[in-house]
């Protein structure tokens, strides 16, 4: 097992988090020393040195002197794993990237270029001097994408009001470094444009903070330069209408009315669809459909609902024919499927409209709706034929024809094909790259599950799915013999799961009642052997006053001593009167 990091808000939390961690880990056979648990900081996990505000790479060893493709294996994968938190760039690094090219064998001979070397300087200043921060909860992410192209990173951080004292030098820097957030080494063989490189930066950032945090950005600050005047809110909205990775890397970013004309761009839904999905009153939804230029262009004429023909239900009848979208070149003969009742819609490109094709058709279709009671279709060859016939009663499917040369007799499936039309016209200018089977889908995915009536605010996939009777939940299975003996070994595999469970509880409390036991002993201990040394202290003390004592008796007597020794050699030295 690798570190483990133990975070909570406060001191008392810690340590019952800490406790229930070490109880579980020795309860699953992990062995842990009581000098391995880091208590104070600086902690080191991971390679990493977290201290109370600051996060910094452990000291990390950089091999000056590599012979070997695989010493530089080693030196780049060292140095990917401190980016993050010194703000290496792709750019600084790319001289000793470079060194990685070649398809030789590990032992293959490298040496450092000027440039390289170069780059590993200051690699070594910036383990010197940068660092990382730790978050702050109260304050929210903000992500800015900074260098210019094609060299781009961005930097994950949190600002933090400080109030400014008097002197300059005293003040708190207020920005939090969090992480830097850096694009691949490696081109992409295709055209980039800088648009997608800025939208691959705000996605990997995204991911990044929702795995770190599991939360998003309050701000993304985007790097957009122009040669004169100032940026619009126009100049905005077309940047993100020309450039789909922007829409969905920025999509989370404005309040409802914003992305749900974003999604209109995307996908040119009618404004009903857009209500119920973005929670917009019908006012805004269709302030959005009339701002868009390509819906005014391609619009039709608004038509009601309709009745349900002959109480008919999901899945009982459907039109079928194939018209002619001449963009698609040979794939142009586009096979529709219309069901009367849900609305719902399936169609397929193919190169021709023979039987066999519109065959090919009625599969993909059934893969995906199902399986209809009858089919209506027209009179013309495609669908009178022997083979088409053969093909539905295999299916058992049942085939009507209109009336012929009836303008009304297959009026829904008609309609069905102006508004495929429409909504192709609409989402042409972002997918005119695009493969016409891909066009198709995203066209049916707007008509399926986006497009929807002010009179039925669910889209035709969900009436059609939940309408149908062949989907619907089934009673359930009578019991099967020899249920009753399955039950009782459940309940007594249930019962023999419940009694480990219990013998693993037990066992817990166990080992923390000897491991508390264990405390007290030691701290008995602890306090015995204090009171000890407490004693000892306090006899060498009475030792040392008692010896303080006697040396200056010692010295008393000493003195007095002298003292007697002088007086008697003033006496014999003093001269003797002898009487007149």
């Amino acid at each position: 097992m690798d570190d483990v990091l133990i975070c909570a808000p406060n001191d008392d939390l810690l340590s019952h988090a800490l406790d229930l961690t070490v109880n579980s880990l020795v309860a699953a056979g992990f062995e842990i020393q009581e000098e391995q648990i880091q208590r104070m900081p600086p902690w080191k996990y991971l390679a990493l040195e977290i201290g109370k505000r600051t996060i910094v790479p452990q000291k990390l060893v950089v091999e000056n002197n590599i012979k070997t493709l695989a010493d530089v294996q080693q030196l780049c994968g060292s140095l990917n794993w401190v980016r993050p938190w010194l703000g290496l760039t792709t750019e600084d690094l790319d001289p000793l990237f470079n060194l990685l090219k070649g398809g030789e064998e590990l032992s293959s001979p490298r040496t450092f270029t000027q440039e390289a070397r170069a780059a590993l300087e200051k690699v070594q200043d910036c383990m010197a001097i940068r660092q990382a921060n730790r978050c702050k909860s109260d304050l929210p992410f903000t992500f800015i994408i900074l260098r210019k192209l094609p060299h781009l990173h961005g930097m994950i951080f949190k600002w933090e009001r400080v109030e400014k004292p008097k002197k300059d030098k005293d003040c708190k820097d207020p920005l939090l470094i969090i992480e830097w957030v850096s694009l691949s080494h490696h081109w992409s063989k295709r055209m980039t444009r800088p648009q997608e490189l800025v939208a691959e930066l705000i996605r990997k950032a995204r991911t990044w903070i929702r795995e770190l945090a599991g939360s998003g950005f309050e701000c993304i600050h985007i790097p957009i330069e122009v040669n004169s005047g100032q940026i619009t809110k126009a100049m905005l909205e077309h940047l993100i209408h020309e450039n789909e990775a922007l829409q969905f890397a920025l999509d989370s970013y404005t309040d409802n009315f914003g992305q749900a004309k974003i999604s209109h761009q995307l996908f040119h839904q009618n404004a009903p669809g857009l209500v119920p999905q973005f929670h917009l009153t019908q006012e805004q939804a269709r302030a959005i459909v009339s701002m868009c230029p390509s819906c005014q262009q391609h619009a039709l004429p608004a038509l009601s609902a309709g009745a349900n023909p002959r109480g008919l239900k999901s899945c009982e009848v459907w039109q079928t024919d194939v018209t002619h979208i001449m963009s698609f070149g040979r794939q142009g003969y586009v096979h529709v499927s219309a069901y009367i009742c849900s609305g719902a819609v399936y169609a397929s490109a193919h190169s021709g409209e023979k039987s066999s094709d519109a065959m090919k058709h009625l599969i993909q279709a059934f893969s995906f709706l199902g399986i209809p009671k009858s089919i209506k279709t027209d009179n013309g060859p495609t669908y009178t034929s022997k083979e088409f016939r053969s093909f539905l009663q295999q299916w058992r499917v049942e085939h009507k024809t209109g009336i012929p040369y009836s303008p009304t007799g297959q009026a829904i499936v008609e309609r069905t094909h102006q508004n495929l039309k429409r909504v192709l016209n609409q989402q042409h200018q972002s997918l005119k790259l695009e493969t016409p089977q891909i066009q198709l889908s995203k066209a049916l995915f707007t008509l399926n599950f986006l497009n929807c009536t002010y009179e039925n605010l669910n889209p035709p996939i969900v009436c059609h799915f939940r309408e149908n009777c062949q989907l619907q939940l089934k009673a359930k299975p009578p019991r099967r013999e020899g249920t009753e003996e399955t039950e009782k070994r459940q309940k007594k595999r249930r019962e023999e799961k419940r009694r480990e469970e219990k013998r693993e509880r037990e066992a817990i409390e166990r080992e923390e009642k000897r491991r508390e036991e264990r405390e007290k002993r030691r701290e008995e201990k602890r306090r015995e052997e204090k009171r000890r040394e407490e004693k000892r202290e306090k006899r060498r003390e009475e030792k040392r006053r008692r010896e303080e004592k006697r040396r200056e008796e010692r010295e008393k007597r000493r003195e007095e001593r002298r003292e007697e020794r002088e007086e008697k050699r003033e006496e014999r030295e003093r001269p003797t009167l002898a009487a007149p």
